[in-house]
């Protein structure tokens, strides 16, 4: 009997993929208007893949060697991105009103937790000022479109 897979999730290393340029190699390129980082992209093939199959079986694939990077690293937890779980815990901070200098506060760690490196550490103050500039956003725009959100606020 063959096995058909009713569902795939797949969950790949945020370093996953070599950086692209946006532009194209014979443009000279463009002065740059803000600071970037370097790209985390350096080409790991660490996944997992979940598969569901439809007679209720899960197969599950992992590839776990992380490729040109170490994850348990300090300074490689330090360049990956945050997870969703702390970006959604920060913007439930945000949204209660707190602002980098409470969040910072409540951050702080028992003896027990410093054993073990939780992912807080890894919270910056630009984290928490992106989400409340995007919360500001959200509030004062109406449209996605200058023009269009300025005549809904007119009205």
């Amino acid at each position: 009997m063959i096995k058909l897979p009713k569902e795939k999730t797949y969950y790949i290393c945020d370093h996953a993929g070599t950086y692209k340029r946006k532009t194209s190699s014979n443009e000279p390129p463009l002065k740059k208007l803000r600071k970037t980082k370097e790209s985390i992209k350096v080409g790991c093939t660490a996944k997992l893949t979940k598969t569901v199959f439809f007679n209720g079986n899960i197969g599950v694939m992992y590839i776990w060697k992380h490729i040109n990077h170490n994850p348990l690293e300090l300074s490689d937890m330090v360049s990956s991105r945050l997870p969703t779980a702390i970006k959604l815990w920060i913007k439930k901070q945000v949204d209660s009103n707190m602002d980098w200098k409470a969040i910072k506060a409540g951050l702080c760690m028992t003896d027990e937790e410093l054993d073990t490196i939780p992912a807080g550490l890894i919270i910056s103050s630009q984290d928490v000022q992106n989400i409340i500039l995007a919360r500001m956003n959200s509030l004062a725009r109406k449209h996605f479109q200058d023009q269009e959100s300025v005549c809904l606020w007119m009205l």
